[in-house]
């Protein structure tokens, strides 16, 4: 398992990807696709992996998983950006 802090923009990432994955599944919902896994997953392989691995990250499936399983709560939502180091991305 990897550890890393949060930052603005690595949680800019994480609600991007969440939100592609709630479009990918209304597009599967709707029959505009077929599998909403797949699709998220190849929007967060197209990401620049240099960018990725900037963030800490890693473009593999565990850190993808992670990603969305992360919960967005309502305390790291009222944290200002500088103080989002205390909490961190697991996977």
């Amino acid at each position: 398992m990897k550890e890393t802090p949060l930052n603005f923009i690595l949680l800019q990432l994480i609600q991007a990807v969440k939100l592609r994955k709630e479009l990918a599944q209304t597009e599967q919902g709707l029959g505009l696709t077929s599998n909403w896994k797949d699709d998220t997953r190849q929007y967060f392989f197209n990401l620049d992996s240099k960018w990725i691995e900037s963030l800490g990250l890693e473009q593999n499936d565990e850190c993808l998983f992670g990603i969305i399983r992360f919960d967005i709560s309502d305390e790291i939502k009222s944290t200002k950006h500088d103080q989002l180091h205390k909490f961190s991305l697991t996977y």
